[in-house]
């Protein structure tokens, strides 16, 4: 069995056991800038996370390390971009301040982690 396999049964295994501590969340994907730089955005999706409230210090897309409040656990395949809007059930719109994950060949990400 290789990394890869290995990854997605452990991806598999942990949303199968953690089915009672979902939410669910909406995705719109950034799909560029118009000509005043406003996002334009793509069909949105809805996906089941594991959202966990833990502060956490993380470097910011600007380079700057920042107090992360919460975090998002997708619990899937899914490409993510700083851009990108993300719902909570809420109805709030965090602010993004970093995403990691484990890289695919395709631009997705292993059951990426989005902080906010």
């Amino acid at each position: 069995m290789g990394l890869k396999e290995v990854i997605e049964n452990g991806v598999a295994t942990i949303k199968s056991v953690t089915t009672d501590l979902q939410a669910t969340i909406t995705h719109k994907p950034c799909t560029g800038f118009d000509a005043s730089m406003n996002r334009n955005y793509g069909a949105s999706a809805t996906y089941n996370v594991i959202i966990v409230h833990k502060q956490k210090m993380v470097r910011a897309e600007n380079g700057k390390e920042q107090l992360s409040k919460s975090q998002i656990i997708f619990l899937e395949s899914v490409t993510l971009t700083m851009e990108d809007e993300i719902t909570l059930p809420d109805g709030s719109q965090p602010q993004l301040m970093s995403i990691d994950g484990v890289a695919k060949p395709d631009g997705s990400m292993y059951a990426p982690t989005v902080y906010f």
